[in-house]
């Protein structure tokens, strides 16, 4: 319902109509509670996918809920240390997270993406480079075991005695083993000659078979992609003879440890240094995304975490080059917020802001107050629309209980809904929150929560008005389900 009222406005309208052409808009004034309904309704409108950039993870994470919650299939493409020294021990969680998103993008499976400014900038691989080593398996394919094996070398799988985590794969008799970055769970192949005979999912620990499986899709386990060791000594000799002077003995130090390597047939873990010699056209997550409707969600934030970000990078960066792990030309892993501007021009893009304040590196074609934006009814005060921000901010709520209330458990909810009336006689306001679960434990402190929090946000958007009013009877009036059972307020307790 209030989506509907939403996109009745001529401020919806003048934001979905801009966003129909290349160019930043600008909308100012409306508080994040309200965003993710905003974007999931220009989702479901326009038919595109949303890339939402924020300051930083915790924030992406938060959008990516809220817009699971409000129905879009999201997820959050999160930033990674790029591994430029070998370290013993060191994980690829975040690299494999990236390219499981990448897999769901290729695949058309999200409806949004929730990106850190960090992550957005930082170069991973190209598209068509992507979609080259990918591979789907069906029972009854003929393709070769030795060449399947090849193929997962190329895509940057690791070879084991046994699967333990993502990114490796094992070969024992007629059966292949392979954890995919974006699997749930691994797939085991069993081929009789070059045919494939079965595939099945697997547990890690016990390592046996599931449930049959109708198809596996292999991504990359790599963002930088290499193919083989020969192929790849070759490509770092060839950006040595082309350097010339201190840059050539710089890349002859920073190679040879890895070139050593190469020669005896091992790949080295630590190849991110080498993304520019084996990308010459670098790409970031933008370039795996079709017309996207791009938001930057305060860009204010943006602008200040990409500051520390750079002052952070460049000391570290400086520290490699002065080591000799890295040498000029091998230290470019990253594009800048100048570059985020000229991606704003170039996609369809909704720039978000709180107050309103100076943006002067993008060229606006609109600019759009939230304030009349946010009264899609009657009797709206100086702020906006007090009941439609009071039910946004008391469903949150009920998401956020377990990060307000120490010991409270997070539940999966299955609904979550405010609803208000309005009573003139008492010049009052009730509310009514409801929040269901599938889990097998009461939500009564979920609905404790919301109903509060929607009550506090009235106040806060009314307290201009009048200081004195108060909050009073919150209460618990009816739960089902639950070790406790059913109670009912009305009728004195357990029924």
């Amino acid at each position: 319902m209030y989506e509907a009222l939403l996109k009745s406005t001529p401020e919806y309208q003048k934001i979905a109509e801009s966003l129909r052409t290349p160019g930043p808009a600008a909308l100012f004034g409306l508080p994040p509670a309200g965003r993710a309904l905003l974007y999931a309704a220009l989702q479901k409108d326009l038919g595109r996918l949303v890339c939402i950039v924020t300051p930083g993870e915790a924030e992406a994470t938060h959008f990516a809920d809220d817009l699971k919650a409000l129905g879009l299939t999201a997820a959050v493409f999160p930033p990674r240390d790029f591994m430029l020294r070998p370290v013993e021990g060191a994980g690829r969680e975040y690299e494999y997270r990236r390219l499981s998103v990448l897999g769901a993008l290729a695949g058309g499976r999200l409806n949004a993406v929730c990106v850190p400014a960090e992550a957005l900038l930082q170069y991973t691989v190209p598209r068509d480079e992507f979609l080259r080593n990918t591979l789907t398996l069906k029972p009854g394919m003929v393709y070769n075991r030795e060449a399947l094996v090849a193929r997962l070398f190329a895509a940057g799988y690791v070879r084991r005695s046994q699967v333990d985590g993502p990114g490796q794969f094992s070969v024992r008799g007629d059966i292949v083993d392979i954890y995919a970055p974006d699997m749930h769970q691994p797939a085991r192949v069993e081929y009789w000659d070059d045919e494939i005979d079965s595939l099945a999912s697997f547990d890690l620990l016990t390592q046996r078979r599931d449930g049959s499986l109708e198809k596996i899709y292999l991504s990359p386990a790599r963002e930088v992609l290499f193919g083989n060791t020969a192929e790849t000594a070759e490509a770092l000799r060839g950006a040595i003879k082309k350097a010339r002077g201190k840059k050539r003995t710089a890349m002859e130090k920073a190679t040879e440890a890895d070139l050593a390597q190469l020669d005896s047939g091992l790949m080295p873990e630590a190849m991110d240094k080498y993304y520019g010699i084996r990308y010459p056209q670098p790409a970031t997550l933008l370039d795996h995304l079709d017309s996207p409707i791009f938001v930057l969600d305060e860009v204010g934030g943006i602008r200040d975490a990409q500051k520390a970000t750079e002052y952070r990078r460049g000391e570290e960066l400086t520290g490699l080059l002065e080591e000799g792990v890295l040498c000029p030309g091998l230290d470019v892993l990253y594009q800048t917020m100048d570059d985020l501007a000229i991606a704003a021009q170039k996609q369809s893009t909704l720039l978000c802001e709180n107050f309103l304040r100076g943006m002067n590196e993008f060229k606006l074609k609109d600019l759009i107050n939230a304030e009349a934006f946010a009264a899609v009814q009657s009797g709206t005060v100086k702020k906006g629309d007090v009941l439609g921000v009071a039910r946004i901010a008391g469903i949150m709520a009920t998401k956020r209980t377990s990060e307000l209330i120490p010991l409270c458990h997070p539940l999966p909810l299955t609904k979550a809904g405010i609803e208000f009336r309005l009573l003139p006689e008492q010049q009052a306001v009730e509310a009514l929150c409801t929040v269901k679960t599938s889990g097998v434990t009461g939500v009564e402190m979920e609905a404790l929560t919301g109903v509060s929090t929607a009550l506090l946000t009235i106040y806060d958007m009314c307290k201009a008005v009048d200081k004195g009013m108060e909050l009073g009877e919150i209460h618990l009036v009816e739960k089902t389900g639950g070790k406790s059972g059913h109670y009912i307020r009305a009728e004195g307790g357990y029924v």
